[in-house]
């Protein structure tokens, strides 16, 4: 059975009743240096392997391109690009060839900065092409295109025109090779554009990036920006993994035109800090918990864990639902998303930007929903004052909000925690002790045998299975206050929990690398709770059962299903995800065909 991956929260709307509560605060404590944009894992594995939804009207592709004026005022630091030309930035789907897109990136880069910017090119990619006999050749395949040195535009542009892609994505020697090529002192940067993982490192044939990142000298700050990375996890990560250890930026880019922005952007870290980014504002990122928060806004009120609270932070407010942030919504009208759209300016500046696909925009009114990061399940919410053609908005945009409404694609994720900040027990929880049927053996209120470990449906630290099947205690957590307790529940929509002590103090544990939705709710409001063990039956189809229905059940003879071969519990299609419903019993009896259902949400604990 295929688990979907780790996840952090992601509320729908609707969940809890509204507390209707506004609370300011002035400082702030922010994580020193430019933040990294770092996807957030939003954290099921379905999130990160859906693809960005992005959609508009054919009429505006038959519109000439927007082209937003570059910044005029990028800092002049010494900086090297490293860009990506291996066999896969041959790929079609920028749209356009990858490495084309890449090389009009450059270009847009080279026009932007002022004659004289201390700057130089490296490639990796070019010299070899990507067959296994090739790779000791390829993983050493690092060229110095354009040597370090004050920009002349022409010579540059010229250069990069001339490379083509074919090879092997040797990363960390490339980052090595780029560092040794700047100045040995001061503040200075390597900007990273790529479309994948270090092919190398793995192999022994190269460092590795992560670890050369953490290790470089003082001063040198790495910005990479991932191009058509949505879905590619690892990728991500590593990208994630190497602008976090020098303090730089992650950005990601799903097509040519947000390349352009966003290798701009790495140019100009300060004023992309300052502004709204499809993953955070900030150091705020939607999903986030009042504690993830905390950890940013160190003078951050308390919250409330149930209902809808607001707080103002700095110049925007934070909407909270049951304690995670749901929208980030900027109280100036002079904050501009990190691509260079802002108040003022033409909506269809935003839909040329977000909405590159083939299917008509989501509009509401006066505001029209564009992905910001798919696979955060974030997008921008953008109110404009024209009337709506054709279904395409017009006029000008009022208002852009941050949130975790990505149109299309993934379901919201809830993540569970009944820990208040102090570690005590929200308010809204029943804790009960005593022994009830689905927590059976043992004697008293003490587990029985059957081990422990991180919890499958846990996403954070310190979230366990405990005792057997029968115990019904897979998704638990340990006691912050009582080394000698835990709180476990059964129902994902029940707010009870039952507490069990334990015969000595549980260690530590993380979260478990495949962990899966304790609950999922469908569109039809059915609620289902993970299967935990036992003999449930079968169909003559090899599909089994692996949620069971706790709530609004439209049968008791139906459950979700997953291909007992291993395949995804979730189906993805373009409108969202789907599980399918159906009956088990008898392995040789042949049922009725199972429903496809949408989701509405998925549940975790963390």
């Amino acid at each position: 059975m295929h688990r979907e991956g780790d996840g952090d929260a992601v509320l729908p709307s609707g969940s809890a009743p509204v507390l209707s509560s506004i609370q300011a605060f002035g400082g702030c404590n922010r994580r020193p240096g430019p933040r990294v944009w770092r996807v957030r894992r939003s954290a099921v594995g379905l999130l990160a392997l859906m693809s960005m939804l992005v959609g508009c009207v054919p009429s505006l592709e038959a519109r000439e391109e927007f082209r937003r004026p570059v910044p005029a005022d990028i800092p002049p630091l010494p900086a090297m690009v490293v860009l990506d030309a291996s066999g896969s930035m041959k790929a079609d789907d920028a749209p356009g060839v990858r490495f084309e897109a890449a090389q009009a990136a450059v270009r847009t880069l080279a026009d932007a900065l002022e004659p004289g910017h201390e700057i130089g090119l490296l490639a990796y990619g070019t010299g070899t092409g990507s067959s296994d006999e090739e790779a000791a050749e390829g993983c050493q395949d690092v060229s110095t295109v354009v040597p370090f040195g004050a920009l002349d535009a022409p010579s540059f542009v010229a250069e990069v025109d001339d490379l083509a892609p074919s090879g092997y994505t040797p990363i960390g020697l490339a980052l090595e090779r780029a560092v040794e090529s700047l100045p040995q002192d001061g503040e200075r940067a390597v900007v990273l554009v790529s479309d994948g993982l270090d092919t190398c490192a793995s192999e022994g044939l190269g460092p590795e990036p992560c670890e050369l990142a953490e290790g470089l000298p003082e001063g040198v700050t790495v910005h990479a920006v991932g191009f058509k990375i949505t879905g590619e996890l690892e990728a991500r990560e590593q990208l994630d993994c190497i602008a976090a250890a020098t303090g730089g930026l992650s950005l990601d880019a799903s097509n040519a035109r947000l390349l352009r922005t966003r290798l701009l952007a790495a140019f100009d870290p300060g004023r992309a800090g300052n502004s709204l980014q499809p993953g955070e504002y900030r150091g705020v990122e939607p999903g986030m918990t009042v504690a993830e928060v905390r950890s940013v806004v160190e003078d951050l009120p308390d919250v409330a864990t149930a209902g809808e609270v607001e707080v103002r932070y700095v110049d925007c407010t934070l909407i909270f639902r049951d304690g995670v942030v749901q929208r980030i919504v900027p109280t100036t009208d002079d904050v501009r998303t990190v691509d260079g759209v802002g108040v003022g300016d033409d909506v269809a500046e935003a839909l040329d930007l977000y909405a590159d696909g083939g299917s008509t925009p989501q509009v509401e009114g006066d505001t029209v929903a564009l992905p910001a990061d798919g696979a955060a399940g974030t997008g921008f919410e953008i109110t404009f004052d024209g009337p709506v053609s054709a279904g395409v908005p017009t006029g000008s945009i009022t208002r852009i909000v941050l949130c975790l409404c990505a149109p299309g694609g993934a379901p919201p994720v809830r993540v569970i925690n009944p820990f208040d900040a102090d570690g005590s027990v929200g308010s809204q929880w029943q804790v009960s002790d005593e022994r009830g049927t689905r927590l059976a053996g043992g004697e008293g209120d003490v587990l029985t045998g059957g081990g422990f470990g991180p919890s499958p449906h846990g996403v954070g630290p310190d979230t366990y299975y405990l005792g057997a099947s029968a115990d019904s205690a897979h998704a638990c957590w340990g006691m912050p206050q009582d080394a000698y307790a835990v709180l476990c529940m059964v129902d994902p929509w029940s707010t009870e929990l039952r507490q069990l002590s334990l015969e000595a103090p549980l260690p530590r544990v993380q979260a478990a690398d495949d962990a899966w939705p304790l609950g999922i709710e469908l569109e039809d409001g059915s609620r289902w709770a993970a299967r935990n063990g036992g003999a449930w039956g079968g169909r003559d189809d090899d599909l089994i059962p692996i949620y069971y229905c706790v709530d609004e059940c439209p049968s008791t003879d139906l459950y979700v299903l997953a291909d007992g071969s291993g395949t995804s519990t979730m189906l993805e299609e373009d409108d969202g995800w789907y599980v399918l419903v159906g009956e088990i019993g008898d392995i040789a009896k042949e049922y009725p065909a199972p429903k496809k259902v949408r989701v509405s949400e998925v549940r975790y604990i963390g």
